[in-house]
């Protein structure tokens, strides 16, 4: 499974679907992952921040974007979560903290993953793509330099199936001005569906200040 949102299932989405159905969760997933890149190709554009632009910063900002996370469920099926994400960063305090609400949750095969990125994907395909998941996945962490390293603990439930989520992901601030942060997973971040661990777990976050 490449990069959730760029490379994987959700960008294709709606080119596939477009011409077939408007549905609700269609196009949720399709502005979830236009704004992940959108705010993606602004933090490649800024770069990694320097530590010596956010020591001489103060007080908190707030940040906020979209995230995926999920990876490979075994050899041939393959699951991504999607989400708005928030963080609080504490330049005095060197923490960070947050949560993921509003969780979306699609399950495909690399097949169907295939299809779609080929066009050729079927309506019940774009249909069971995206159901909604309740639950919270709390963040918090901490500042060190330009990096930041933050824990993940919580779950996403659908009528179905729960995804549980723990474990570090990490990333920087970017821009001169710590205008945004980029995260991704560590060796630590772990997903399991109904209790066992997906064979590869990933996370991908993006997000600009207020």
């Amino acid at each position: 499974m490449e990069r959730i949102i760029r490379a994987g299932a959700l960008v294709v989405l709606i080119s596939g679907a477009s011409g077939c159905t408007a549905t609700k969760q269609a196009l949720e997933l399709y502005d979830r992952a236009t704004e992940f890149n959108r705010i993606e190709d602004v933090n490649d554009s800024l770069g990694a921040s320097a530590a010596a632009d956010i020591a001489a910063r103060s007080g908190t900002a707030i940040y906020t974007g979209q995230t995926g996370f999920g990876g490979m469920v075994d050899d041939t099926n393959n699951v991504v979560i999607s989400a708005p994400i928030s963080l609080t960063a504490d330049f005095d305090r060197l923490t960070v903290e947050g949560e993921i609400t509003d969780m979306m949750v699609s399950e495909l095969t690399d097949t169907e993953i295939a299809d779609l990125r080929a066009g050729r994907a079927k309506i019940s395909t774009i249909l069971k793509s995206g159901k909604a998941a309740t639950g919270t996945i709390e963040l918090a962490g901490t500042i060190g330099g330009a990096d930041i390293v933050v824990e993940t603990s919580g779950t996403a439930q659908t009528s179905s199936d729960a995804y549980d989520v723990s474990g570090d992901v990490a990333g920087t601030f970017r821009g001169s001005d710590a205008q945004g942060i980029a995260l991704d997973e560590t060796d630590s971040f772990r997903v399991t569906k109904n209790g066992t661990a997906l064979q590869r777990s990933i996370f991908q976050a993006e997000l600009e200040a207020e």
